[in-house]
């Protein structure tokens, strides 16, 4: 931070900007659960009491701990939250007068302003607007299946239809030959018509793709001037999931070449860097909104009944998305940790959605985490009945085993020996059983314990509430329709590890297990005091999607009230928060 003075602020300058870390006074570490509202407040940066808790040894997990201000697992129904207004509102109250936010910054005691919800009569005005300058897509367009093995609705409904074929269809749209009704190029540039033209509406009642399929962007061959690009406003409408596929510009794999660089996929952007501008669009969908990158190799109907089968009502699958050499082969383990740019978007979801993770990276985009779930799990994916792993002299087996021979039988757990997965060491497991390029970006300084890839997104984020009234034939906008369970989180009894199984010798995490021991969830219990024999559901469950990302957002290249169309109206009220 610099202002007109030499030098950089210290923290300390700053502190009256800073918002309160508790709104109770005190030495740190402060403890909210026996602190009073006694009308003071803590938020002195120079102060706090930040550190590094490391554990596991040469595995490198840890995490960044701020003790300033501890609260008990109760403070929110005992309410002390160390910075909750309500909870401390004279502390609150104090700082706020301090900070001259007096009639500025509100929370509880802001007058609400009524807000209308998005509901199927807009939908249907964005529908009209699409069939004159734009275009509709009703049924799907040049197909592919894809089965959603991503979505917890999904599993059950798989599941409990003894593994027939649930699976839908995608429509696919690509970007440089899209059609519009009623669309003249030469409009974005007459200087009679600034300022006055229709947006475009591209609404879609179907699973839809988007694909960037040209180095410099979206509708090159219709918009090719940046002039042009910069008066157009898009508008994509989807009523259901829809999905980007991203541009690589450079496909050699860290694996080969410059291991500490992450490749690029771009959306909506010039993965040149040569200037070309990119195209203000809007995203508008009651669904988070799917990332792929240009390798994603759909799920179809035969691939879930070889590796993904249903026994007696429950999935028992051969792999899982770690191991998965038929659809990561070229995609996940040829990348690993990548970054993904989205320019000059703006994005319209629902607010029941995590606003956290606005985006859905779908495949294998994340690797090692710092969870001992992780050990079991892994363990469990690459057994197979009838076998049992054998530990590499001098490792414990929670980190890598001599290869089984089943790496060449048909629909194996395991890659062949020749997949990337190896690296080319075919003698034992890559360590934890992840596949070898993650480890390889982690040595080459991209940070030993890195766990995401990069999403940076230019734009605009809106968070609205749609309406739950549904008119008939129609769905609830405001109930979405697809719920992603990421790594382990498959939340529920579809999956069943019954015929893998592990063992554990390990002094940390688990109580020992003999090997064979199935992987049962009742098997796997914790060896620490604090959860002592309480089993372990995450450890016994597939990974079937990795999309942990750093998310960055970044302010759109142009004024923000023009952007895809979206008005901004200036309004007295800076924030509400809590």
């Amino acid at each position: 931070m610099i202002d007109a003075t030499p030098g950089p602020l210290s923290k300390a300058s700053v502190a009256s900007e800073v918002y309160p870390i508790a709104l109770f006074g005190g030495t740190p570490p402060l403890q909210s659960w026996s602190a009073t509202d006694s009308g003071t407040y803590f938020n002195n940066p120079d102060r706090y009491s930040i550190f590094n808790y490391a554990w596991g040894g040469a595995n490198g997990f840890g995490i960044r701990i701020d003790a300033t201000c501890i609260s008990r697992s109760d403070a929110g129904t005992t309410k002390k939250i160390c910075s909750h207004s309500e909870h401390f509102p004279r502390g609150f109250s104090k700082w706020r007068q301090d900070a001259g936010l007096e009639g500025t910054l509100f929370t509880a005691d802001a007058e609400e302003i009524p807000s209308p919800s998005l509901n199927w009569d807009n939908m249907e005005a964005l529908e009209e607007d699409a069939q004159a300058c734009g275009t509709v897509i009703s049924t799907p367009t040049s197909p592919y299946q894809d089965c959603d093995i991503w979505d917890l609705e999904f599993q059950k409904k798989y599941a409990t239809s003894s593994g027939s074929n649930v699976c839908g269809q995608v429509s696919t749209i690509d970007m440089n030959s899209l059609a519009l009704n009623n669309f003249n190029p030469g409009q974005l540039t007459n200087p009679a018509l600034k300022e006055r033209l229709l947006r475009r509406v591209v609404y879609t009642k179907v699973p839809t793709e988007i694909r960037q399929t040209a180095s410099q962007g979206l509708m090159l061959g219709s918009l090719s001037a940046n002039a042009a690009r910069k008066n157009f406003s898009l508008w994509v409408v989807s009523e259901d999931t829809l999905a980007l596929r991203g541009y690589q510009q450079d496909n050699t794999s860290p694996l080969d070449t410059d291991p500490g660089r992450l490749r690029e996929v771009v959306f909506n952007a010039d993965a040149t860097n040569a200037g070309k501008e990119p195209l203000p669009m809007v995203l508008l969908s009651p669904e988070r909104v799917h990332l792929l990158s240009p390798q994603y190799v759909p799920a179809t109907y035969n691939y879930l009944q070889g590796y993904w089968p249903v026994v007696s009502g429950q999935i028992r699958p051969v792999l899982h998305n770690y191991t998965d050499y038929i659809r990561q082969e070229n995609d996940g383990f040829r990348y690993g940790y990548r970054t993904f740019r989205m320019e000059n978007v703006s994005l319209i979801t629902n607010a029941n959605i995590d606003t956290s993770n606005p985006f859905v990276m779908r495949g294998l985009w994340s690797g090692p985490d710092s969870t001992d779930s992780q050990f079991p799990s892994n363990l469990c994916m690459v057994s197979m009945a009838g076998h049992t792993l054998t530990p590499v002299p001098g490792n414990d087996i929670l980190t890598t085993a001599n290869i089984p021979p089943y790496h060449s039988a048909p629909n194996s757990p395991i890659p062949p020996l020749s997949s990337r997965y190896y690296n080319g060491v075919t003698d034992r497991f890559p360590r934890s059983y992840y596949s070898a390029i993650f480890w390889v970006q982690r040595a080459a300084g991209l940070n030993a314990t890195r766990e995401e890839s990069d999403l940076v997104f230019t734009g605009i984020r809106m968070y609205t509430t749609f309406d739950d009234f549904v008119p008939s034939g129609k769905r609830n906008l405001n109930t979405p329709l697809h719920t992603v369970t990421d790594t382990r989180g498959n939340y529920g009894t579809q999956f069943s590890l019954a015929h893998k199984n592990m063992q554990w010798t390990s002094s940390a995490y688990y109580n020992p297990m003999a090997p064979g021991t199935p992987c049962l969830v009742a098997n796997l219990t914790h060896r620490e005091a604090a959860y002592s024999s309480q089993p372990d559901y995450y450890g016994t469950q597939p990974s079937v999607n990795n999309g942990r990302y750093i998310f960055v957002h970044a302010d759109p290249p142009v004024d923000y009230r023009n952007l895809g169309s979206i008005i901004g109206i200036d309004q007295p009220i800076l924030e509400t928060r809590q």
